[in-house]
């Protein structure tokens, strides 16, 4: 799972210096008022218990260069991008504050074994510099300490635990086979495709040839040529005559622009007129689920996976805690109250 803390602790560390330039000094961050560098305590405080300064200033750090990519003139204006920073901070912070409530309600609490684990593997990680330095300052790159950094492991690990409590092997929440072959027939479609793509220089605006080639495709489809046969002959998506040859299954959002609308309108057997994407045309084919496929893919569909270039896509069950740690807080149960400082941080003034 990929959870509350992992968003950010994740990319940290093992080459971080790629992404902003390490610094023999170890800066522990600041906010400079009045041109004095100014170090809180807290900065706010959630069902009475408060964020310590070094975690708000590292979300708030982390989110602001994602958004910036380094250019602050992102943050003039109105103060709008502003507010929605500082909410999005707000944000995390009080989702992290929920799991450890509700792990708590839960009596869970990480073991001697859990704490080992994070120790240990901080360990591996500070071994892999040549010197103690050279892993504070890779730390201090991206906005941390070391025992800060130990902090939101330990966080993390507990997120683990009280996601495995609902959605884990033996969760209390984990759908039956019934449950999820319901699921996947509720929200999965499945499909193949005749594709004709643009060539270099070709648009939507200048797309005669592609034109003319999807429509000899859909001429043979009307004669009565069969869809795989037709598909053999026309098709540029090479993945159709590989590890999709069965059809691609996907849900919404998965699919480019266009593709699952046009497939959600058709009936099962059915294939539509040619349909335009920023990648071409298509003729696409609705076909039944395949059980051997829904059950290949049961592990990414409720669990979630990472794709070829290792971005994380979560799946059902992490969708699900979220709106359990979301329906926590919107129960009411979290106050939150802000320290004097607060008001005053800005993108401008944070280091």
């Amino acid at each position: 799972m990929k959870n509350l803390l992992n968003l950010f602790i994740c990319f940290v560390l093992m080459g971080s210096c790629a992404l902003s330039s390490c610094s023999s000094e170890i800066e522990k961050g600041h906010i400079l008022i009045d041109g004095e560098k100014v170090i809180p305590e807290t900065v706010m405080t959630i069902g009475g218990e408060a964020v310590p300064f070094d975690e708000y200033r590292y979300v708030y750090l982390f989110m602001r260069n994602s958004l910036d990519g380094g250019d602050l003139t992102y943050w003039d204006g109105d103060g709008t991008n502003i507010a929605e920073l500082k909410k999005s901070v707000e944000d995390y912070c009080v989702e992290t504050y929920a799991m450890k409530t509700m792990a708590k309600s839960l009596g869970l609490s990480l073991t001697e074994e859990d704490k080992k684990e994070t120790t240990d593997y901080l360990e591996n990680i500070k071994s892999s510099y040549s010197s103690d330095k050279e892993f504070k300052a890779d730390l201090s790159s991206t906005y941390l300490t070391e025992e800060l950094y130990s902090r939101l492991l330990l966080d993390n690990a507990l997120s683990r635990k009280l996601y495995d409590h609902y959605y884990g092997e033996e969760g209390t929440n984990v759908m039956s086979d019934d449950e999820y072959e319901k699921y996947f027939a509720d929200n999965y479609y499945a499909a193949k495709h005749i594709l004709v793509k643009f060539a270099d220089g070709e648009s939507y605006e200048n797309c005669d040839r592609i034109t003319a080639i999807i429509n000899q495709a859909y001429e043979k489809l009307e004669n009565g040529a069969s869809f795989d046969e037709v598909m053999a002959e026309f098709n540029e998506d090479e993945d159709m005559n590989g590890d999709f040859k069965d059809g691609y299954h996907f849900k919404e959002g998965e699919m480019i622009t266009g593709f699952y609308e046009a497939t959600k309108e058709l009936e099962i057997g059915e294939y539509s007129e040619p349909v335009m994407t920023n990648l071409g045309y298509h003729i696409i084919l609705r076909c039944e689920i395949d059980p051997d496929i829904r059950k290949e893919m049961k592990n990414d569909v409720l669990v979630g996976y990472y794709d070829a270039y290792n971005n994380w896509f979560g799946g059902y069950y992490e969708t699900c805690f979220y709106e359990l740690i979301n329906e926590y807080i919107d129960g009411g149960k979290v106050e939150v109250t802000y320290g004097d400082i607060y008001e005053k941080i800005t993108p401008y003034n944070m280091y």
